[in-house]
This record gives structure tokens, sequence and C-alpha cells, in this order.
């Protein structure tokens, strides 16, 4: 039968079967293998996109203007109340600040656009002022009362006499919900995570809102870096060996803000973030003030190679403004304009030096 035969072929043909099944399993993972790299690349850039705004500048600000006209026009209307509802005795206001973080709108409209066109996110803008302001009015009656003087029709003395009538009062309530506050409901776990980035990078253009760096990158030392070498001895610490391998890699690297991958470039906290996540550490991606809160706070006496020094007032931001790994001496490797070796006790830095932290896995 055919059943006979297909087993007689497969017993004397086992090692050819065989040979075909192994190279079709071999295939397979080769297969796998370029998938998987695939979905690795694709991540990685991915995640290097995730830290730079995509939009251009003017389609960026425009979108920021029709905001901001919105809110002008929700402003007029309500100094409009006495003449659109005319006729009250009193006109009362309960009022929320018109206000929005303009980084909060551009890094949710990128989060959910990417390179989107000022035209193209009319509609959003618009539905997302809806949510975040509420307008309402109502009217309160009152019955008040008046004095009124009356004569006596017989005596002819004054009297006075309370009248009720109705006091009607108009009040409008505006609720400004938080812009962020809206964000955060409308975005999904992961969509959020890549707008706390985009709010920590400010995109990679800090110049967009009034904002800016100073000559040198965020440290604005303007100063080279100096040719450092690492003794020898702090090196035999094989913790610090291995971060300071990775970190020597990038010296001379120009600063890039809100860079955060070799292929991106980096910025102070991008650097220091892919130094230690490279070694074992998992700090994310965050900022100088947030590399602060995730570190325990020790003294320059208990500071010691691959520890972490931190300064303040580099630029006009709330918090530590700077990062870098320490190296012990009294030097430290950061990203400045580029990532260079800079002593903490030079004019410049030893005036916003402001505590040393330490990471732990």
């Amino acid at each position: 039968t055919a059943v006979n035969g297909i087993a007689n072929f497969a017993k004397s043909n086992a090692h050819v079967l065989l040979i075909v099944g192994v190279f079709l399993l071999l295939l397979l993972l080769v297969m796998s293998a370029f998938s998987s790299c695939s979905i690795l690349f694709s991540g990685t850039t991915q995640v290097s996109g995730q830290t730079i705004y995509t939009a251009e500048d003017r389609d960026i600000r425009g979108a920021e203007t029709d905001y901001k006209k919105l809110e002008k026009e929700l402003d007029k209307k309500i100094k409009r109340t006495p003449t659109d509802h005319p006729g009250y005795d009193e006109y009362r206001y309960h009022l929320d600040a018109i206000e929005h973080d303009p980084w909060q709108l551009t890094s949710f409209l990128t989060t959910l656009y990417d390179d989107y066109t000022r035209s193209e996110v009319q509609a959003k803008l618009k539905e997302t002022f809806a949510k975040q302001y509420k307008l309402t009015t109502w009217v309160e009656v009152q019955t008040r009362y008046r004095t009124v003087v009356m004569i006596d029709i017989f005596t002819g003395i004054p009297y006075t006499v309370q009248v009720p009538y109705e006091y009607r009062i108009f009040h409008t309530k505006l609720v400004n919900k938080g812009l962020e506050v809206v964000i955060r409901e409308e975005l999904d776990n992961d969509q959020w995570k890549r707008y706390e980035i985009f709010q920590d990078t400010l995109g990679g253009r800090p110049y967009l809102f009034k904002g800016g760096l100073p000559p040198g990158g965020s440290d604005g030392s303007g100063a080279p870096g100096i040719d450092y070498q690492v003794p020898a001895e702090a090196l035999t610490n094989s913790e610090f060996a291995v971060i300071y391998k990775e970190a020597q890699k990038y010296v001379g690297t120009p600063y890039v803000w809100g860079g955060s991958t070799p292929e991106t470039g980096f910025d102070c906290s991008g650097y220091v973030c892919w130094v230690y996540n490279q070694n074992g550490y998992n700090v994310g991606r965050t900022t100088a003030n947030g590399l602060w809160n995730k570190s325990q706070h020790i003294s320059e006496a208990e500071a010691k190679p691959g520890d972490l020094v931190f300064f303040e007032g580099t630029y006009d931001t709330p918090g530590k403004s700077h990062v870098g790994i320490y190296l012990g001496n009294g030097m430290m490797v950061s990203a400045g304009d580029p990532i260079k070796y800079a002593n903490i006790h030079s004019s410049y830095w030893q005036k916003y030096l402001s505590g040393f932290g330490r990471l732990s896995k």
C-alpha cells in the first residue's frame, strides 16, 4: 500500500531525512535570528527617535499659537459676560487660570503624530482644549429686602417697611483641568513613557519656547577638556573599571541636547544614563535632577570613582542642572561640549558644585 511504501522509503533513507531535518532546523534558527535582529534594530531606532521632536519648528510653534488663540478667545468670552448677558444685578466669577505648558502640548502632539504639520493637528487641538477647559454659567435668585418709607394716611406720620424683591446674580465658572491631566488620560503606558522622555529632553530643541543653552552645552563652561589619565589603582576596582571603560569610549563626542545614545549623541544626563544602563544598572532615561533623586546622597569625602557629581545653576532649570561621573581626585568626565574631563574645583565648576550621589543596581 501507499502507507507501507512511505514507511519503507523512510527506513531506507533515514540518513537523508535526518540531514534534511537538520538543514530545516538551521534555516529556522537563522530566520529567527534575523527576525530578532530586525526587532532589536527597530527598537533601537524607536528609542533613539523618542528623544527628539520630529516636526518642523514652524509647525510646532504654529500649533502652540493656535492653542493660545483658543485660550484668548475663551478669555474674551468671559470678559464679554455682562454684555452677552445683560440685566443682572451682579456678576460673579469663579475662574481657574487660563494657561498651559507649551512643552507639554508639543510633547503630546509628537507622541501621537511624530512629524506633524500645523494643519494636521487642528482637530486635536480643539478636542484637547475642550477637555482641558470647562466653562459653565448659572443664575442665582435671592430674595432681598429694601427699606421703603411710607406715610400713614390717617396721621401723616412716616414709617418704614421692608419690601422683598428678587436679586439676580449671574455666575460664571471656569475649570482648568490641567493639560497634563488630559494628556495622561489619553495616552497608554508606552505612550506616556515616550511623552515623559520628550519632557525630559525638551525634544532636543530647548530654544523653542523662551529656552536655550549657554555656550558650551549644558555645563556652560566653554572650557576645553583636560588631557587626563585615570590612575591605575582606581581601575583595580572591577565595578568602576567597567563603568569607566564605557564612559571613555565617548570622550570628545559633541554635545547634543536630549541625546541619549551613541547614534544620537549625548547630553549630560543621557550620557550618564547610557553608561550605567550598559553595566547592569536600571536608571532608565532621566534628567540630572532625576539621577539625583535616584541616588544615595553622599559627601565629597565619601565619594569614590564611579559615583556621580552634581551641579546646580549651570543654566536656568529647577534642581540639578548638570551631572558627571566622578573619577576621584577632584576629577570628572561629563557631557559638556564635547564630552570631556574637568576638575570639579575649577573656578567655574566650584561655583555650581551641589552634591554627590551613588547609584545602586
